[in-house]
C-alpha cells in the first residue's frame, strides 16, 4: 500500500482517478482535484499549494493536466520542491491512447469525459449561449460529440442522449475503461518508488561498507603485538569514522 503520495487532477477526471487508486498497486494514494480550467487561465501555484495543504502532508505530489497546468510545468512550486507536474499535450491523453484521441478530433469529433458529461448543462451555459445559439454554434464547428467512456458514471448513456437531443447533434460513446489511465499513473509512481529504493539501497551499501571497515580494523587491532600498534589502529579507526581535527590519546596506569 502506498500512503505517502498525493495526486491532483482537474474535476473532469477525478472519478477516474479515484477508481484506479482504489485498487492495487495504487491503493492508498490520496486524491485531490481542482476546478477545470478549459478555456480559462491556467491554475496558479498558490492555489495548488493551498489545496495540497488542506489534504495533508506527503512525500511527493503529482499534478496531472494539460493546458490547465501550463504555467506550472517545470516550475518549482514549493521550497521543498516535492510537487511534480506531468503535462500532456491534450488532456484526454491521460485516459486514452493519443492516436485514437487525435483520430476523432481530426475527424470533427468533440471529445467528452464522464466528468464533463455529468454537468453538461452547466458547461453549455458557461459557453454563453441559449439553446438555439448552442445548436448553431456546435453545428458550425463539430461533426459529432464523442464520449470517451471510462465506465465510472453508470448513467453516461442517458446523459449522452440528453445532450444529443438538446444540441440536435449526433453523439458516439467509445468505451476506453480506466486501464490506460492506471498504467499512465503507475509508470510515474513506479519511477518514484524505484528512485526511493535506489537511494535507500545506496545508503544501505554505504552503511555496510562502514561496518566492514570497522570490523576489519577491530580484527587488525586484536592481532597487534604491542600497545603502540593497538593505539595506531584505534586512532586510524576514529579518524576514518568521525574525521576529527585532533585526536588525543591519554594513557591510564593503575586507573590513573
Amino acid at each position: 500500500m502506498i500512503n505517502n503520495y498525493c495526486i491532483l487532477v482537474c474535476d473532469h477526471y477525478k472519478k477516474e482517478l479515484e477508481s484506479i487508486v482504489d485498487a492495487e498497486p495504487l491503493k492508498g494514494i490520496t486524491v485531490g482535484s481542482f476546478p477545470a480550467r478549459c478555456g480559462r487561465p491556467p491554475i496558479k501555484k498558490d492555489e495548488l499549494t493551498a489545496l495540497r495543504k488542506n489534504l495533508g502532508e506527503f512525500d511527493r505530489t503529482l499534478v496531472l493536466g494539460g493546458c490547465c497546468i501550463a504555467d506550472l510545468y517545470n516550475e518549482e512550486l514549493t521550497d521543498d520542491n516535492n510537487f511534480y507536474c506531468k503535462k500532456v499535450k491534450q488532456c484526454n491523453y491521460l485516459i486514452a491512447d493519443p492516436f485514437m484521441v487525435d483520430f476523432y478530433m481530426q475527424n470533427g469529433g468533440y471529445l467528452l469525459t464522464s466528468g464533463w458529461l455529468e454537468n453538461w448543462k452547466k458547461h453549455i451555459n458557461e459557453w454563453g449561449f441559449e439553446k438555439a445559439g448552442a445548436q448553431e454554434f456546435v453545428k458550425e464547428s463539430i461533426r459529432e460529440m464523442v464520449l470517451l467512456d471510462t465506465g465510472v458514471v453508470p448513467k453516461s448513456a442517458q446523459l449522452l442522449q440528453d445532450l444529443s437531443a438538446y444540441l440536435q447533434l449526433s453523439v458516439k460513446s467509445v468505451p476506453v475503461g480506466t486501464a490506460y489511465f492506471s498504467l499512465f499513473v503507475e509508470k510515474i509512481i513506479t519511477q518514484w518508488q524505484q528512485e526511493k529504493y535506489d537511494k535507500n539501497e545506496g545508503e544501505f551499501q554505504k552503511q555496510l561498507a562502514e561496518y566492514a571497515m570497522v570490523f576489519d580494523m577491530v580484527a587488525k587491532s586484536t592481532k597487534s603485538v604491542n600497545e603502540a600498534e593497538v593505539i595506531d589502529h584505534i586512532t586510524d579507526m576514529v579518524s576514518m569514522l568521525f574525521a576529527p581535527d585532533i585526536i588525543s590519546y591519554l594513557p591510564l596506569y593503575d586507573g590513573k
